[in-house]
């Protein structure tokens, strides 16, 4: 259900690395006055340095965000998830001419690519090594918009022309990036914007709960669990067709898995069904209804 790096991705992630050209190397852009030309000389440390605040931090895929607000399902929301799902930048310390950054491929696989610091075809994108694998020929640029306030990552698809063939915007959900789980913004933002809160319940032995769920996964006063896990890979199979919430996952003496619903402000917890062959899940009876306090 989590993915990692493996062991070279989790090294490099934390910091700058050098890439093959010389560390003085320097970058050309283009820029027009009139009907004159002229190619500026940018180094690389001065665009890591332009670059630093706008790409640093955590970003997931902007429609997985957009769908799990409106679906209140990760389950219907996976299609936003697919290909690159999120990129863990650690921008932070000394830069040189390339940073190893972490990814997550279809919310499944943990990988890494390197950011060039060479100025890319657009005014605010870097060059990355990212290959596309459907056509060796065409490229992936990494850049920036700043849209009001906020700042969004796009992952530009290049032709072998160089012209963009598309963008995929991503959304900052937090501004660092340490963590050696691939999916840990997916994770982060998926309990940030469905469970993150405070609630109360009735227990089994009909005593009041008021129950805290974090956006970092921490779980307080709810059946001496310790933390939690809302599933959304659902890759990985069998019976991974529905809505999973999952209790203390890697602690097998305390482990407790529900389906879970959320309508309007309740988050609905219900024992977990099999069907024959154990490859399909489907709700069963409704063991906690939480109601989120005002």
């Amino acid at each position: 259900m989590k993915n990692t790096y493996l062991a070279l991705a989790v090294l490099c992630f934390l910091f700058s690395c050098k890439s093959k050209h010389a560390p003085n190397a320097s970058d050309t852009v283009t820029t027009s006055s009139g009907t004159t030309t002229t190619k500026v000389s940018v180094m690389p440390n001065v665009l890591a340095e332009k670059f630093r605040p706008f790409i640093q931090g955590t970003w997931v895929k902007s429609n997985y965000i957009d769908a799990i607000l409106k679906t209140r399902s990760p389950y219907a929301s996976r299609w936003g998830l697919g290909g690159v799902a999120d990129i863990l930048i650690s921008a932070e310390g000394p830069l040189r001419d390339s940073l190893v950054v972490g990814y997550s491929l279809n919310n499944h696989e943990g990988g890494n690519f390197t950011i060039l610091f060479k100025q890319g075809h657009l005014p605010t994108s870097l060059k990355i090594n990212l290959p596309d694998y459907d056509n060796k020929f065409n490229s992936y640029e990494l850049g920036y918009k700043v849209e009001g306030a906020d700042t969004a990552l796009v992952l530009y698809r290049m032709s072998k022309n160089n012209t963009v063939i598309s963008g995929t915007r991503y959304t900052r959900v937090t501004r660092s990036a340490s963590s050696d789980n691939a999916a840990s913004g997916i994770d982060y933002i998926t309990n940030d914007k469905l469970v993150a809160g405070t609630y109360t319940t009735i227990d089994q032995t009909g005593s009041k709960l008021r129950v805290q769920f974090t956006s970092e996964g921490k779980v307080y006063r709810f059946e001496d669990h310790k933390d939690y896990y809302v599933n959304s890979d659902f890759n990985a199979g069998p019976a991974n067709n529905i809505d999973q919430i999952i209790f203390d996952l890697y602690d097998d003496a305390h482990r407790k898995d529900y389906t879970f619903e959320i309508r309007a402000d309740t988050l609905n917890l219900f024992a977990t069904k099999y069907n024959i062959d154990s490859t399909m899940q489907s709700r069963g009876k409704l063991m906690y209804k939480l109601v989120r306090d005002r």
